[in-house]
């Protein structure tokens, strides 16, 4: 509601209607949001959500069942990849963000696997590291030239280079006391960030086009502070945490 709000008034978004908007709320899917409320950013939570739902299935079921249920995964990949359809318009419609799930669960099961079976040496951290850059300007180079194939492999690769990398160095985080602020306001950072990130966004654009690397690491340290500061600010006051946070 309080996204739907933000875009009537500051974007003059019209109101699509309730059959819309509830449509949106219960499927969860990035386009139906961004159709009804302006912001597709949400979509995390319910995929969130459903995702965790179908990692306890995943462990709870038998081997012959986990096999069917990873390749069903692998699957729907596989068909995005081929058909260049959007996992966005191909589950759409689907309560529950529910394709979305199916979509992040290997990506999460293989890391897991992977962090169970690699010994984090200090070269594996540095090895970790090295690779993740890499494969960061590998990315690169696929968005520049618009390399289809190149960025969908990336979609699956990316997250979990990054999540064992993040992993091989945890001990390492654990320590920082300004990880660990932003880490227990983590789900109100993430609901202001991308709202903050899009304005600053807008005005970068609008003064500098195209805008330039400096631009954006300005951009996204003023996003933390601002989205600390409005995460911070909303907890702290009894109602504004009941209304936003309930």
């Amino acid at each position: 509601m309080t996204c739907m709000m933000l875009s009537f008034v500051v974007m003059g978004m019209p109101f699509n209607g309730w059959q819309g908007l509830v449509q949106a709320v219960i499927c969860g899917s990035d386009k139906l949001l961004d159709e009804n409320i302006g912001l597709n950013f949400p979509w995390f939570l319910p995929a969130m959500f459903m995702l965790l739902l179908l990692k306890d299935f995943y462990y709870s079921i038998n081997k012959r069942l986990k096999k069917s249920f990873v390749v069903t995964c692998v699957f729907l990949w596989i068909v995005v990849i081929v058909t260049g359809i959007k996992f966005s318009t191909l589950g759409s419609y689907i309560p529950f963000a529910f394709v979305p799930a199916l979509r992040l669960l290997p990506m999460c099961l293989l890391t897991f696997w992977l962090f169970g079976k690699v010994n984090f040496t200090v070269q594996i951290r540095w090895l970790f590291a090295i690779v993740f850059t890499l494969l960061s300007i590998l990315l690169w180079y696929f968005y520049c030239y618009d390399i289809r194939l190149g960025r969908m492999v990336f979609y699956f690769v990316m997250p979990i280079s990054a999540f064992l990398l993040l992993l091989s160095i945890k001990d390492y985080l654990a320590k920082s006391r300004l990880l660990i602020a932003f880490g227990k306001m983590s789900l109100q950072i993430y609901l202001y960030h991308v709202i903050v990130f899009n304005g600053l966004l807008l005005i970068v654009k609008y003064f500098h086009c195209p805008p330039m690397w400096m631009d954006g690491v300005v951009v996204l340290f003023i996003t933390f502070i601002m989205s600390y500061l409005g995460a911070w600010f909303t907890t702290k006051i009894p109602f504004l945490q009941k209304l936003f946070y309930p």
